[in-house]
């Protein structure tokens, strides 16, 4: 009877695992962008694809809204260099 005895192992596992979607690697890239390049890229998809579209409000502002983002960044740097430079000649040198 020895030799008809039988042995049934069951064996559990678990595994975790992250998997990444186009859309989540476009997400990421996306967010990644300066906010410059993220607006090039959407007039780009907006110009390839005949179905999206623009509010009024939102085309006729988006001139306007490059300039002044352009503008803030300009002066945001300016901000950091002035700060930058106070810090490195400031009283505690």
């Amino acid at each position: 009877m020895n030799n008809l005895r039988q042995n049934v192992d069951l064996k559990n596992t678990l595994q975790t695992g992250v998997f990444i979607t186009p859309q989540m690697k476009q997400s990421i890239a996306m967010l990644q962008m300066p906010i410059l390049e993220l607006s090039q890229e959407i007039f780009t998809v907006l110009e390839e694809n005949p179905i999206l579209e623009t509010s009024e409000q939102d085309s006729d502002t988006s001139v306007q809204d490059e300039t002044q983002t352009e503008e803030l960044l300009e002066t945001e740097q300016t901000d950091k260099l002035s700060e930058l430079v106070e810090n490195v000649t400031g009283e505690d040198w």
